[in-house]
């Protein structure tokens, strides 16, 4: 039984919701944003700039990238030994997917 709780699957799927219950938990207590008008304006050293600049990149999906780079290297680092090669290559695919997909996403 304590073998199964330290694969690498069982170990993301019980971060993974322990996490979703925070954010879950951080959610409901946050406060409630009210609607501004400099919300979506850009801001550089407190001057008013009037272009429209906006970055080619979404920062969530750079903080996901970085997550899931860390995740990759985590379940590959504590894979035991008697575990299949096979499940360790398909890691290292499904992360490189994933990061192939969120930054290609426009």
């Amino acid at each position: 039984m304590t073998s199964l709780l330290y694969h690498p699957g069982v170990v993301f799927a019980l971060c993974f919701i322990c996490t979703w219950i925070i954010y879950l938990l951080g959610k409901s207590m946050a406060p409630v944003g009210e609607a501004s008008d400099g919300k979506g304006k850009v801001y550089a050293c407190g001057e008013d700039i009037e272009a429209d600049i906006s970055p080619s990149y979404n920062w969530f999906h750079i903080a996901f990238v970085f997550t899931l780079l860390d995740i990759a290297v985590l379940m590959l680092a504590t894979m035991p030994s008697n575990v299949n090669l096979a499940l360790g290559v398909i890691w290292v695919f499904a992360a490189a997917f994933a990061i192939v997909v969120l930054l290609t996403d426009r």
